[in-house]
């Protein structure tokens, strides 16, 4: 039965046995060391590759010195063309086995493919992480979950804008006579509020609740939620420092070093949280019973800083991250040298 190549990135593997390794397989057109059978014959990589070239060529050389009965070894496989190209057809090799450029390009894509579903199915501590990588790994995943609630369950105390999409006042008590009562209110306040910032959340009664930032007299807007932004991005930024500190390559650190790495990396690192709660066909970051639309960051940054931004989130969505790429890049970028001075 015969065996042949199929295409110049791949060989059949010579099958080792005793008596293999004690005689090594030579080329049967020059003697140099084979590679495997090509095109029908066991052969070196450099005749696989001249056999191919000529056959597509139909290449029809003539010897140079006219005899037809050059000695070809490995020093004088150059000289002559068509005496090597004579010597590979006597030792059988055959051009029916050439395979198309279409269809090496199409073995190429298989191959590939099949190396990449290997790749896919493989548990993470076999893609060739050491123990060392994957204990890091734990070790961020674990500050992950210990210093960032998706659900935002411990954002409380925060300040809101005072008016809802409706055009009504949240109502405030006149006078409150005991601490029962205020705190009564202090809920109605929260409960009613979380659903003016989010564009999603509806009503009981079926409509919708959204926020838009009041105008004074002079039609200039009011930024009422800009303090309510100050006070997430101050929670995310507790959140951020007590990740740091759970690392402990980030402990090891002095003291100054650390403050000069979360000063340069808490923005970075406050929006790769955030993408984890957006949501790109909602236009929304879902934080538990908040929910913020797009325009919401308006009410505190320019468009010249928001734009990038967003686009920022809309691009790493779609790369669809486990949690471990998360905080891989968070940490990346809380080591990252260049985001301090």
């Amino acid at each position: 039965m015969h065996r042949g190549e199929a295409d110049s990135a791949s060989t059949n593997p010579i099958i080792g046995a005793d008596e293999e390794e004690e005689c090594p397989q030579i080329c049967r057109v020059c003697g140099d060391k084979a590679t495997g059978y090509h095109f029908n014959v066991m052969t070196c990589e450099g005749c696989k590759g001249f056999f191919r070239r000529a056959m597509k060529r139909n290449a029809q050389p003539r010897c140079p010195f006219r005899k037809g009965t050059c000695e070809i070894t490995q020093k004088t496989r150059r000289q002559c063309q068509a005496c090597r190209l004579r010597k590979c057809l006597e030792s059988g090799m055959r051009k029916e086995m050439i395979m198309s450029d279409a269809a090496v390009e199409q073995r190429r894509a298989l191959i590939r493919r099949k190396k990449r579903e290997r790749i896919e199915t493989r548990p993470l501590g076999a893609k060739g992480l050491t123990e060392e990588q994957q204990m890091m790994i734990r070790e961020l995943t674990t500050a992950q979950m210990n210093t960032f609630d998706s659900t935002f369950v411990h954002f409380k105390n925060f300040r809101l804008p005072d008016v809802l999409s409706s055009g009504r006042q949240i109502p405030e008590p006149l006078q409150i006579q005991s601490r029962e009562e205020a705190a009564k209110w202090r809920k109605i306040r929260e409960d009613l509020c979380s659903m003016k910032l989010s564009l999603q959340l509806r009503g009981e009664d079926g409509s919708v609740w959204n926020y838009k930032p009041p105008a004074d007299n002079g039609g200039k807007e009011i930024f009422s939620l800009l303090p309510h932004i100050a006070d997430v991005s101050t929670y995310m930024f507790k959140g951020i420092i007590n990740f740091a500190k759970v690392i402990s390559y980030f402990r090891d650190l002095p003291i100054e070093d650390q403050i000069s790495l979360l000063k340069g990396a808490a923005f970075e690192l406050c929006q790769l949280r955030f993408n984890t709660v957006f949501n790109a066909e909602t236009r929304t970051w879902e934080c538990g019973r908040l929910s913020y639309c797009v325009e919401d960051p308006a009410g505190g940054f320019q468009q010249l800083l928001l734009e990038p931004v967003l686009k920022f989130h809309y691009m790493l969505k779609k790369l669809q991250l486990h949690k471990e790429e998360y905080v891989l890049m968070q940490a990346i970028s809380l080591f990252s040298p260049g985001s301090c001075s």
